[in-house]
């Protein structure tokens, strides 16, 4: 069964905090964003708010053209 979406994207987030030595407090910190926002998606525990997937990315470095290279692609009929 393929993996789904949220749990790729979850998988993607916590790799690279881990690679990159960042805590989820520190994630918060950096982001703005409230701890427990930032553990229900690197969870991959249901959908999350753009601005919070936005603010993490922005705490790793990253953005949504970086998840694209890694294999997240939108929804059908969607662009990046």
């Amino acid at each position: 069964m393929p993996i789904d979406r949220i749990e790729l994207l979850a998988r993607l987030l916590r790799e690279d905090a881990t690679e990159q030595e960042l805590s989820g407090a520190e994630l918060a910190r950096r982001s703005g964003l409230p701890q427990t926002g930032i553990a229900r998606l690197l969870r991959g525990d249901g959908d999350v708010t753009v601005s919070t997937l936005l603010g993490v990315l922005g705490a790793l470095g990253r953005d949504l053209r970086w998840l694209h290279r890694q294999g997240v692609t939108p929804v059908s009929g969607e662009s990046v």
